[in-house]
């Protein structure tokens, strides 16, 4: 079984690549601030930036990407890896308490 959301957010962030300009601003912001970060609490703020108007359409910010848009700026920034909590992903099955130890 293919991992559709996967899929659909590779497509959705070829589309859209100013969510993650503002996704990694706001991880920067919050990286000098703070130990760890909360890639939701971002996504919550991208949400309030979109709606007070940035210029672009107000993308429809699905919550399934918060994970993977914390693992693609962490993959973009070594230096950093270990700032987002994240869970282990599988496509088949989600253990939404098992937690990434190696912090990958």
């Amino acid at each position: 079984m293919a991992d559709r959301i996967a899929e659909n957010f590779e497509k959705f962030h070829a589309e859209n690549p100013h969510v993650f300009e503002m996704f990694s601003r706001f991880a920067i912001e919050m990286w000098l601030r703070r130990e760890h970060g909360s890639a939701s609490l971002i996504f919550e703020r991208m949400r309030w930036e979109f709606m007070l108007d940035t210029g672009h359409d107000a993308p429809r910010l699905n919550n399934n990407y918060r994970a993977l848009y914390a693992r693609e700026w962490e993959g973009r920034n070594p230096n950093r890896r270990g700032f987002f909590r994240k869970r282990i992903r599988r496509a088949n099955t989600i253990d939404s308490t098992a937690f990434d130890k190696t912090e990958d």
